[in-house]
Parts: C-alpha cells; sequence; structure tokens
C-alpha cells in the first residue's frame, strides 16, 4: 500500500471531495494501524449520514 503522494500516483485536484475522483485512495486511521477503506465505510460518513436522515437527534441536547 502507497504512503506518500508521489507513490499514489497523479493527484486528483480535490482533496474535499474524494468520491468525485476515482483515482482516490482513502486511508483510515484506528487501532488497527493504517488501512485503506471505501468512503461508504468510514464511521465519519456514516455518522453524517445519520444527522443528515434525522438532524434532531443529534440537536435534541442543544435545542431541548
Amino acid at each position: 500500500m502507497p504512503l506518500w503522494p508521489s507513490e499514489i500516483g497523479p493527484s486528483c485536484g480535490s482533496a474535499r471531495s474524494p468520491r468525485r475522483c476515482t483515482c482516490a485512495t482513502i486511508l483510515e486511521v484506528g487501532p488497527w494501524g493504517l488501512r485503506q477503506t471505501a468512503w461508504e465505510d468510514l464511521e465519519l460518513v456514516g455518522h453524517w449520514r445519520s444527522f443528515l436522515d434525522s438532524p434532531r437527534r443529534y440537536l435534541r441536547h442543544l435545542l431541548d
């Protein structure tokens, strides 16, 4: 698995939106170390989707 940008290949030109670039390599860091993963499998993406599905679930602590 490449660890440096020069080993990955040409840049996609978009650091904020890896889904728009098929050449993007997503690396996830956790207790297991460093591993390549899919965008949809990131825990953060799951939280975003959950929030967008029901913002009230997250904001109830601030709004109630």
